[in-house]
């Protein structure tokens, strides 16, 4: 047969299968086609079981099927789930009635012909049409099947990830949608937290979160169109108080305007707690340095005064050995003292105020080159300064910094015969201030060492120091954001790097 008129893709055979016990109507129907045109190939079955096993072996593209069988309803060969079929059903009847006709269209007909003159001649237009239904129908059962797969997909992934996930519309702050982790973590089930809002589930909140008690992620990612990130407490079912870091990011609509949100939610309240002993056991031991370290300071005075007074007083009685002694005493005192203010200036980094005007560092600097003034002259070595940037950080402590690195460049490499130059650089977030020396310099192997407390440099024994000064000055550095390390000059010496947050952090100081 040729091509017909129909709309069915160029080049293209058309199978149908006719399920029809009557020659007349097979011949009508087959008369009706050929004089219509087309390119159809027809099988032809007489009976259900003549049907089945044209089925078993090959599927029509359309099924014409008579209601009534020498063996039985035409409508047995319809499958029991609508969904199931593979081909397309016209079914034709001699009698019909409207009850019948509705049921057939449930059962997954396309349509349901009475064998009258005028419907059999009017089939080839029956068949493109339910053709062009069928093949409309098929492609939306592909579609369907692949959302159902690609969301069958997004579950699997979702829920394989270890953090809590929610999608979050940004209009109504409603969830969406969550994975596995996030009903075992919070204790609820999808019917508890679809629909409702994430300031509800999360934070048991009547309105969505807002500052200065919640910064709220979604907010920033909505205004900003991008991932954010903050640290929230969430409650769970039981009321149990969870530190969670949350992060979101944009689901954007056709628009491009951000519609949803993924909302991530790592668990750190392992962290969080593990933070917190620590805090409590370094302000232990802090309290413990700064109780011995007092404790210990309240008889070293008199017993320094005591040496002061017997060597004064009383020196002319004595030979020059217990002078010697005496002297001893006084030095090994102050010594002491020397350590034991150290060791309290180190217990009370990290709970200072960070000051809310930034401060000098030039001006502390010359404050305290004022106060190696005397040293300066006696080693000969000019300190050469440059350029500093201003810090949020205090006076005593940045003090504190360039005392024990220019008292250490004055002391280690003064006698080297090489200046000692202090600068600094901006690097946006943070500053990096160095005190570069251009004396023996450190190996390699003790440049780490030396910033852990009581531990010099070798061969340092004999030149004065209590081995807290750089411990001091890294922990000052950690204490606002930065670090601590020393690199050797350039033709040798050293340079030590201090690192510092350039602006107030508003987190404060961390501690210990």
């Amino acid at each position: 047969m040729r091509r017909g008129r129909g709309d069915m893709d160029e080049g293209q055979s058309i199978h149908l299968l006719v399920v029809e016990d009557s020659p007349t109507h097979l011949a009508l129907i087959r008369e009706a086609l050929e004089s219509r045109g087309g390119d159809w190939r027809m099988s032809v079955a007489g009976t259900l079981a003549e049907a089945r096993a044209l089925l078993s072996r090959d599927k029509p593209d359309l099924a014409l099927i008579d209601m009534n069988l020498p063996d039985g309803l035409g409508t047995e060969l319809l499958p029991a789930d609508p969904e199931g079929f593979d081909f397309g059903v016209v079914v034709l009847t001699g009698e019909g009635d409207e009850q019948t006709a509705v049921e057939v269209i449930k059962a997954g007909a396309l349509d349901y012909v009475v064998k009258s003159a005028g419907a059999i001649g009017d089939l080839p237009h029956t068949v493109e049409r339910a053709l062009r239904e069928w093949r409309s129908l098929q492609k939306g059962r592909e579609a369907e099947e692949r959302l159902r797969r690609a969301n069958e997909f997004s579950r699997t992934v979702l829920d394989s990830m270890s953090d809590a996930l929610s999608i979050i519309d940004v209009e109504t702050f409603r969830i969406l949608g969550v994975n596995r982790v996030f009903l075992e973590e919070y204790g609820l089930s999808e019917g508890e937290v679809l629909g409702k809002t994430c300031y509800a589930v999360t934070h048991a909140l009547n309105e969505p979160c807002a500052a200065p008690d919640h910064h709220c992620p979604l907010r920033e990612t909505v205004a900003e169109g991008d991932y954010a990130r903050a640290e929230h407490v969430h409650l769970d079912k039981e009321g149990r108080r969870r530190h969670v870091e949350v992060s979101t990011a944009p689901i954007r609509g056709p628009s491009g305007k951000v519609k949803q949100v993924l909302h991530i939610s790592k668990d750190i309240t392992p962290q969080k707690l593990a933070e917190e002993k620590l805090r409590a056991a370094n302000r232990e031991l802090e309290a413990f340095v700064y109780t011995v370290s007092h404790d210990l300071r309240s008889p070293l005075t008199p017993i320094i005064g005591y040496a002061e007074y017997l060597e004064g007083d009383r020196g002319e009685s004595l030979d020059e050995e217990a002078r010697e002694l005496l002297r001893e005493i006084q030095n090994q005192g102050h010594r002491m003292l020397t350590l034991i203010e150290d060791l309290l200036n180190l217990a009370r980094i990290g709970h200072m105020e960070i000051p809310p005007e930034p401060v000098s560092p030039e001006a502390v600097l010359e404050e305290v080159l004022r106060e190696f003034g005397a040293k300066g002259e006696e080693t000969g070595v000019v300190v050469s300064l440059a350029q500093l940037p201003l810090l949020h950080v205090p006076r005593s402590l940045l003090a504190q910094v360039f005392r024990n690195l220019v008292g250490n460049a004055l002391r280690y490499a003064g006698t080297g015969g090489g200046g000692i130059e202090v600068g600094g650089e901006d690097r946006g977030d943070t500053v990096l201030i160095h005190v570069r020396d251009h004396g023996p310099g450190l190996p390699p192997s003790e440049r780490e060492k030396v910033f852990e407390v009581f531990r010099r440099g070798a061969g340092q024994e004999r030149v004065p120091g209590t081995g807290v000064g750089l411990a001091t000055v890294r922990k000052i550095a950690q204490s606002y954001g930065g670090s601590a390390w020393v690199e050797e000059t350039p033709g040798g010496g050293c340079t030590f790097l201090v690192e510092l947050n350039a602006g107030p952090d508003p987190s404060g100081p961390v501690e210990g």
